[in-house]
C-alpha cells in the first residue's frame, strides 16, 4: 500500500449496531466515521477485479440486472446498470477490471423498498431508515472484510462462472472521468517535455513546479462531489498552468517539442535507409563488375 494511499477499516461481516441505525452507509476512515459517498447520492457501485475480455458489456449489463431483480424487487431502476468501466489488469490480456454504476434510485424506489425486500437485505438485519442502496453496499463491503465476498453466478459459452462484486474505492462521475482522461494525456506531454529537457542539457525554468509531477490520490468514496471536483479542478488548473510555461520556455530556448523531435528523427532514418540502399548498390555492382570479369 502506498504511503498516499487512505487506509480504511473494514467492519466486522456482523454490522454493528451503531452502523445499522444510520441513514447512509459510514466507515472509519483515518479516524474518523465518514458517509461512503455514492450511497448518499443512491448510487450503487461495486469493482469487479477480474473479468474475461470475451464478456460484452450488455451482456455484463443484463446478467448484473438479472441478479439484483433476484435478490431485491423485479423491475427496480437502481437493479439496472448505466455503465462500467473497464481497466486493463498488469501482467494480462485475458482480463480485466472493471468498475459497475447503476443508475440512481428513483423515488419509486425508494418507496417500494421496504417491501418484498430479499431476507439478504431485510429489516431483519438493516433499520428501516437505510435504503436499499446503503443496505446493498454494507453488505458488499462486510462481505469483503469477512473475506467471502458477495458473487454473482452465470453462465457464459456454455461454463458456469462466477464475478466478485468488491468495494469501489475511487468512483467516480462521467464528468470527473473525463477530467482524469485530460490529466492523464496532460502528464504525459509534460513528462514529454521534461525528457526532452534533460535530453538537450536545457536547465528547467525556476519557476517550475514540481509537485505537479507528485501522484496525489483524491479520495473520491468519502469526500462530497463537489469536494472532489474542486480538487481535480486545482489538479487540472495546475497542471495546465505548468505545462503552458514549459511550452513558452521551450520555445524561448528554442528546444524543440516532442512532435518537432519525432519529425528530426524521422528525417534521420530516412536519410539513413537512403544512405544504406545507395551502399547496397554499388556492392551489387561491385560483385556483377567481379562475376564478369571486369575491372
Amino acid at each position: 500500500m502506498s504511503a498516499n494511499q487512505t487506509t480504511v477499516k473494514l467492519p466486522p461481516f456482523t454490522i454493528p449496531a451503531s452502523l445499522r441505525d444510520e441513514r447512509n452507509f459510514r466507515l472509519e476512515v483515518d479516524g474518523e466515521l465518514k458517509t461512503y459517498t455514492p450511497a448518499f447520492w443512491g448510487v450503487l457501485t461495486y469493482c469487479i477485479p477480474r473479468v474475461h475480455v470475451s464478456v460484452t458489456e450488455e451482456f455484463m449489463k443484463n446478467t448484473l440486472r438479472e441478479f439484483f431483480d433476484d435478490q431485491s424487487l423485479m423491475g427496480l431502476t437502481m437493479n439496472y446498470v448505466q455503465r462500467i468501466e473497464f481497466v486493463p489488469l498488469k501482467g494480462t490480456d485475458d482480463f480485466q477490471k472493471a468498475f459497475v454504476y447503476h443508475y440512481a434510485m428513483t423515488p419509486e424506489d425508494r418507496y417500494d423498498t421496504p417491501h418484498g425486500v430479499s431476507p439478504r437485505w431485510s429489516n431483519r438485519f438493516y433499520k428501516p431508515t437505510m435504503n436499499l442502496v446503503n443496505r446493498i453496499t454494507s453488505d458488499i463491503f462486510a462481505s469483503e472484510a469477512s473475506k467471502n465476498p458477495m458473487k454473482v453466478h452465470f453462465r457464459h459459452n456454455g461454463r458456469k462462472n462466477f464475478w466478485m462484486l468488491l468495494p469501489n474505492l475511487s468512483p467516480l462521475t462521467p464528468q470527473q472521468v473525463e477530467i482524469t482522461e485530460r490529466l492523464t494525456e496532460m502528464s504525459g506531454e509534460l513528462i514529454d517535455l521534461l525528457y526532452i529537457f534533460a535530453r538537450t542539457n536545457t536547465p528547467l525554468p525556476a519557476t517550475f513546479d514540481a509537485t505537479v509531477l507528485e501522484d496525489k490520490r483524491v479520495d473520491t468514496a468519502w469526500v462530497s462531489l463537489s469536494e472532489t471536483n474542486d480538487c481535480l479542478a486545482e489538479k487540472e488548473n495546475k497542471l495546465k498552468r505548468e505545462l503552458n510555461c514549459l511550452r513558452a520556455y521551450a520555445e524561448l530556448k528554442d528546444v524543440p517539442l516532442f512532435t518537432d523531435d519525432e519529425a528530426m528523427e524521422m528525417i534521420e532514418n530516412e536519410l539513413d535507409e537512403e544512405d544504406a540502399a545507395i551502399e547496397q548498390m554499388h556492392k551489387d555492382r561491385q560483385q556483377m563488375n567481379e562475376a564478369y570479369g571486369y575491372n
